[in-house]
């Protein structure tokens, strides 16, 4: 946790890959000299949602957040909460600058695609329609994949995130601001400027695409509280093309090697074929030069 927040800047967060991995080769390699490098590089973040007592985060891809908004604390949408990509979307070629949605946490600010910095604490919005399409998957969240989580499927009427523990409902935004503790004003605002988006066809604040659209307007209305989650860090020791491990002065230390994502080579790029290729890559150039020595 403090290594989090010391490398990261999040005081609380939710890791959707091994909860195992706390940072022990990082004070290991730290004690032999080694130069760090990419700390602050990670895969993520998103939100996801934890139950209203902060006692249980929802598994991995739990929640569909095209089927509504995502507020801070202020009842302000904040950034472009749609979990898609517009990257392989038939006839929206052109230049990377210009497309929307979240790669791996990674979204486009000012046409760059930078990490995303997310608040310690947000809401996600959304409202019957929303439930019924299924904006909360809970024990169905194994059918939410990568390629169906934009999709407006109808699911089991009976899943419910009020029962389960995770959502506040109310039958107006007002109502469901009050029990969110979030300014009345701010969020009926927000929900008036999202549904008159959805409406025209054009999010003006976030560029959410106009067939992932979906207004605010059914009551029942839900509110899941969400923290920021990520799938994995990137930063450690500094390496060469030796995969040796090198010191604060840029110099091999004897016999230490590493590869993957501890101490990637890729900052805050997240290469396409994925952390494991890393790993298997410069695994093999640690054991061919080791086997060398001998």
């Amino acid at each position: 946790p403090e290594m989090l927040q010391d490398y990261l800047s999040f005081e609380r967060m939710h890791a959707a890959g091994a909860s195992t991995n706390t940072g022990d080769g990082h004070r290991i390699c730290a004690k032999l000299g080694a130069g760090m490098w990419h700390m602050n590089s990670f895969a993520g973040a998103w939100s996801n949602g934890i139950s209203l007592d902060g006692e249980k985060t929802m598994p991995y891809r739990s929640l569909k957040k095209a089927l509504g908004i995502v507020v801070g604390v202020n009842g302000r949408r904040f950034y472009q909460e749609w979990e898609g990509t517009t990257m392989f979307t038939k006839g929206e070629e052109g230049p990377l600058s210009l497309h929307y949605g979240c790669r791996h946490g990674h979204q486009n600010f000012g046409g760059e695609w930078k990490m995303l910095p997310l608040p310690d604490k947000q809401w996600f919005v959304y409202d019957s329609e929303g439930k019924r399409f299924g904006a909360y998957m809970g024990k169905d969240v194994a059918n939410n994949t990568l390629q169906n989580q934009t999709e407006k499927t109808e699911i089991d009427p009976a899943i419910d995130a009020v029962a389960d523990g995770y959502a506040l409902t109310a039958d107006t935004i007002e109502e469901l601001a009050a029990l969110m503790e979030v300014p009345v004003d701010e969020l009926v605002n927000t929900v008036n400027v999202w549904n008159a988006s959805c409406e025209n066809g054009v999010d003006e604040q976030f560029h959410r695409p106009s067939d992932q659209l979906a207004p605010v307007s059914t009551p029942p209305f839900y509110a899941i509280p969400c923290i920021p989650e990520i799938l994995n860090t990137d930063g450690g020791p500094r390496r060469n093309e030796k995969a040796q491990i090198l010191d604060v002065d840029g110099e091999p230390i004897p016999n230490l090697y590493s590869s993957g994502e501890f101490g990637s080579i890729w900052a805050a790029k997240y290469q396409g074929s994925g952390n494991i290729t890393e790993c298997m890559v410069f695994g093999r150039i640690a054991a061919r030069e080791l086997i060398a020595k001998e």
